[in-house]
């Protein structure tokens, strides 16, 4: 294999690692996205599920 051709597989190997590296970063960031979306979902109802547990733990009055 002459000079040339090696170099031309360096190039290509570079560029493949470089699409590899991309790609991956754009799934990481479109899973982020997906888990931001769904967690806001589960924020309001763990959310309501608190609210609705302190309001029934509260001691409004006291009797002798």
């Amino acid at each position: 294999m002459d000079d040339e051709a090696r170099n031309m597989i360096k190039e290509l190997e570079a560029k493949r690692r470089k699409i590899l590296r991309d790609r991956e970063e754009m799934w990481r960031l479109r899973s982020r996205a997906i888990w931001l979306k769904a967690g806001d979902r589960n924020t309001k109802f763990f959310h309501n599920y608190a609210k609705r547990l302190k309001k029934s733990n509260t001691i409004l009055e006291m009797e002798n």
